[in-house]
């Protein structure tokens, strides 16, 4: 966590805040959702790729930055 916690990864976490940043700007239907749902999967399987023990937020961050990039956002 940012204040130095360690917490258990949780993917739903970072969907959850893909969707509440893309509802900002956006209306969001079930073709956002899923769009935004690929996302997280390449984060997570980015970060699988990284085998990075222990991810940090700033990781984590930028590769959801990177995605969601490549994906046109």
């Amino acid at each position: 966590k940012r204040d130095g916690q360690v917490a258990e990864f949780d993917p739903e976490k970072i969907f959850q805040a893909i969707i509440k940043a893309a509802q900002t700007v956006y209306v969001i239907d079930e073709t956002w959702r899923q769009n935004l749902a690929n996302v997280t999967k390449k984060v997570v399987i980015d970060l699988e790729d990284a085998k990075v023990e222990r991810p940090t937020i700033n990781m984590i961050q930028s590769l959801v930055e990177n995605r969601l990039m490549d994906a046109g956002y």
